[in-house]
């Protein structure tokens, strides 16, 4: 564009001033801007063939379906600059022991397998607290509402295998960039953070001390006097983090389930206490954002448990 051609200009100007006020050392200076011109472009190009990379993981019992099908996502994903490695699984028990060793970013699971079935697996993965992102696939279309209890990002059908295909890959890679969003926070060591919003689980407060809580968990302490839970739910609203409790603003993509009094969160962390007085809106917010986002949900309304009274 424009804007190289006059960058190339002005490159080859201040070579030539170069040139002429220190000819004694002109290819010294010749090669110095040769390569700032050299780094400044590969930076350039680097920039542009950035791309997202994801691990996916897929469990079928019918191996030539699973050939096929490996192939057709691969290339659905590489349409939205998206690369990914696909690892493949006829028995679902192996991959059940794998998936305890290996991080996926999405599962694909079909939903009749003979000897455990793609519910059963999403409710071990659910009980370890594996946080992954679950799509079923499958020929009955009466299993859909089976899967809703395991938060599923979509039921694909077999007989319409392609669009339903299609449409879940491009709602995926579209949240997979928003994810990508970094906020810069102030820590209380005197330092700017760069923290993806993907990777903070939720902020909490202790009196005036405000942390938040990473992938890692780890809390990191804020700034004092530069926070409040009011100013970043303001800030983080729009990001989908929800205020569960006058102490707790959490990040809806980590929460588990909604049970009783208390929010339950993804990859084993803790139960969060939800206020009484903002149960039905925290719900009623979390079900537009699942929406919104395309998820199958169903929120358990039930009563507390004495375990979870205790």
């Amino acid at each position: 564009g424009l804007g190289d051609v006059y960058k190339r200009q002005l490159f080859y100007k201040t070579k030539t001033f170069f040139l002429l006020a220190f000819p004694h050392k002109s290819s010294n200076l010749l090669a110095f801007c040769s390569l700032l011109w050299y780094h400044g472009h590969r930076e350039k190009k680097t920039r542009k063939e950035a791309r997202y990379v994801i691990r996916i993981a897929m469990c079928d019992d019918e191996t030539m379906f699973l050939q096929t099908y490996q192939k057709k996502v691969s290339e659905l994903f590489q349409e939205h600059n998206v690369d990914c490695k696909i690892d493949t699984y006829t028995d679902a028990r192996r991959f059940l022991e794998d998936c305890e060793k290996t991080s996926y970013d999405l599962i694909f699971l079909d939903i009749d397998m003979p000897g455990l079935s793609g519910i059963q697996l999403a409710s071990k993965f659910r009980d370890k607290g594996l946080a992954t992102t679950l799509v079923f696939v499958s020929s009955h279309d009466d299993f859909v509402f089976e899967t809703f209890r395991y938060n599923a990002y979509r039921f694909v059908r077999k007989n319409k295998l392609i669009s339903d295909t299609q449409e879940m890959i491009s709602s995926f890679c579209a949240a997979l960039k928003t994810k990508s969003v970094i906020v810069r926070l102030d820590s209380d060591q005197q330092r700017t953070l760069e923290q993806k919003v993907s990777d903070i689980a939720y902020f909490y407060s202790i009196r005036h001390d405000i942390y938040f809580v990473n992938a890692q968990k780890e809390s990191v302490r804020l700034a004092m006097h530069t926070y409040t839970m009011n100013e970043l739910e303001k800030q983080f609203t729009e990001k989908g983090f929800i205020r569960v409790h006058k102490s707790y603003l959490v990040n809806y993509t980590w929460i588990l389930q909604i049970k009783g009094d208390w929010v339950y969160l993804k990859a084993n962390h803790d139960k969060i206490p939800l206020s009484r007085g903002r149960s039905e809106e925290v719900k009623l917010q979390y079900q537009r954002l699942m929406r919104e986002e395309g998820v199958l949900c169903c929120l358990l309304y039930t009563s507390p448990s004495p375990r979870d009274c205790s």
